[in-house]
C-alpha cells in the first residue's frame, strides 16, 4: 500500500489529519467504496458510481481543484486568478451562467463536482464557516443545469441532481468509516 500524495495534499489543506492508504488506482479505491456505501443507501448503478468515483479521484489533484478551465486546456482568464486560488463556489455559478457553449458547460461541471467534492468529504470545514447550505445549493443547482444543457450525460446528471443530498449523505458516511477525516 501507498500513500496517495495527491489525495493527501488536498486534504491536508482542510483536514491536516488525513491520511489515506491505497493500493493501486485511486479511481479504483474510490469506486469499490462509493459502490458499497450508495448501493447501502439505496442507490445504484455502475455508470452512477463510475462517475463519483472519478469525481472524488479527479479531485484528489490540488490543481484541478483551483482551475476550473485546466479541463479546456487553456489558461484562466480572470477572473479566476489564474489557478492560484481557488474560485469561489458561488462566483463560478455566476461565470457559468454568463457563460455560453463549452466554456459554460466546464464551468457548471466544475461547480457541481467541487461541491459535491467538498460537502462529501468536508462537510465541518464548511459547517465551520457557515457556507454548508450555500455548497449544497450551488452542488444541486449545477447539476439541475448539467442535465439540461449536457449533450452526452443528461441522464447520468439528471441522477446525481435528483439524488444529490442522498449521495452526499452516502459519501459522507463512507469518508467517516474509509477515509476517518473528523
Amino acid at each position: 500500500m501507498l500513500e496517495n500524495d495527491e489525495l493527501c495534499s488536498v486534504c491536508m489543506q482542510v483536514q491536516p489529519e488525513m491520511r489515506v492508504k491505497v493500493a493501486g488506482n485511486l479511481q479504483d479505491f474510490f469506486f469499490s467504496h462509493v459502490d458499497r456505501y450508495l448501493s447501502q443507501a439505496g442507490l445504484t448503478g455502475k455508470e452512477r458510481t463510475g462517475y463519483l468515483a472519478g469525481v472524488l479521484a479527479y479531485f484528489a489533484t490540488t490543481a484541478n481543484v483551483f482551475d476550473p478551465y485546466r479541463r479546456l486546456g487553456i489558461e484562466s482568464p480572470e477572473p479566476t486568478n489564474k489557478g492560484r486560488a481557488v474560485v469561489p463556489v458561488g462566483d463560478l455559478m455566476t461565470l457559468a451562467r454568463g457563460a455560453e457553449g463549452l466554456e459554460k458547460y466546464t464551468l457548471t461541471l466544475h461547480s457541481g463536482e467541487y461541491a459535491l467534492f467538498m460537502t462529501s468529504l468536508f462537510e465541518r470545514f464548511l459547517r465551520e464557516r457557515g457556507v454548508e447550505d450555500l455548497w449544497l445549493k450551488v452542488g444541486r443547482s449545477s447539476y439541475d443545469d448539467l442535465w439540461l444543457i449536457s449533450r452526452s450525460n443528461p441522464r447520468l446528471y439528471k441522477a446525481v441532481a435528483v439524488d444529490f443530498e442522498p449521495i452526499v449523505q452516502a459519501l459522507r458516511e463512507m469518508r467517516d468509516k474509509e477515509l476517518q477525516i473528523d
